[in-house]
């Protein structure tokens, strides 16, 4: 039933009726179902959209050279701009490695290799449901096929990707997160609230996740997942940033070690990845103190 009561809500989606089914449909089920409900959700909580890149990502993959990244999920489709020592660009949920762009070439002027990939499931990556666990494992497999790792920079969720996978990571002097969240609460709480389902089953969601996954939601903190490093972190976040508040990049750096706090005004949650000025100050900070 689960699967198809599924497949019916994402039909939808195509046609643009998603926001009230999905909403009608697991308002009902919270109230009659709620462990089904519970079930729908942890699926559909696994399948991020694929948004098409837009013009000015485009642009910014002119460029770039064509890669396919093995990884333990598949080969992921991706970008390389320049020479040096390598530095991975990794997007957050619904994102897709041309959101990058614009940062990589930043990167790449500065001396380096930047390259960026789709994710599990996200842009032209192979895969239908994807979570934390496996965009992070990507992450890791793409970084140990990459000589000289110098640093790695993540917008969002790939931000907090970086944390999750931080241990098996190699070493590296420098990090950059972009908007990142400090907890994956808040997602999981935005995605309950989109679809319109209860507490009940945000809670019974998390406990199949935990079930499944042996992840403990709560543990998914940056108190938590915060190495003690002596990689250099820089922390870039905007005041009015609708989806990771601009509180959770002080969280974030209040709790990692040698980080700093760039802020920015007015450009939100996805602007800032296409703001040069932001650009500029990462490919600074990266290339501050490299050999």
């Amino acid at each position: 039933m689960i699967e198809n009561v599924g497949k019916h809500l994402r039909k939808a989606a195509v046609h643009g009726q998603a926001p009230l089914l999905v909403r009608g449909t697991m308002g009902s089920l919270s109230r009659v179902a709620p462990g089904l409900a519970a079930r729908l959700a942890a699926d559909l909580f696994m399948r991020p959209a694929r948004v098409e890149p837009r013009a000015w990502e485009l642009k910014w993959i002119e460029d770039a050279q064509p890669v396919q990244l093995t990884t333990r999920h598949g080969d992921m489709s991706g970008w390389s701009w320049g020479e040096g020592p390598a530095v991975i660009l990794l997007h957050g949920w619904n994102g897709r490695g041309s959101q990058m762009g614009l940062l990589a070439r930043a990167v790449a002027g500065a001396g380096f290799r930047a390259v960026a990939f789709d994710g599990p499931a996200h842009g032209k990556s192979p895969g239908r449901r994807t979570n934390l666990i496996n965009h992070s494992a990507a992450l890791v497999d793409v970084a140990r096929e990459l000589p000289d790792m110098h640093g790695i920079v993540g917008h969002s969720f790939g931000a907090l990707a970086i944390s999750y996978r931080w241990a098996e990571l190699p070493s590296l002097p420098k990090a950059v997160m972009i908007s990142p969240p400090a907890e994956m609460r808040i997602y999981s709480r935005m995605f309950i609230d989109a679809i319109g389902a209860s507490d009940e089953v945000h809670d019974r969601m998390v406990a199949i996740y935990r079930k499944k996954f042996r992840v403990v939601w709560d543990d998914l903190t940056v108190e938590n997942l915060a190495p003690k490093s002596e990689t250099s972190l820089l922390v870039v976040h905007d005041r009015s940033d609708g989806q990771a508040p601009f509180s959770h990049g002080e969280r974030t750096c209040r709790t990692w070690p040698h980080a700093r706090l760039h802020a920015t005004d007015g450009l939100g949650h996805l602007r800032i990845l296409r703001d040069e000025e932001v650009a500029a100050v990462v490919a600074n900070f990266l290339a501050a103190d490299a050999d």
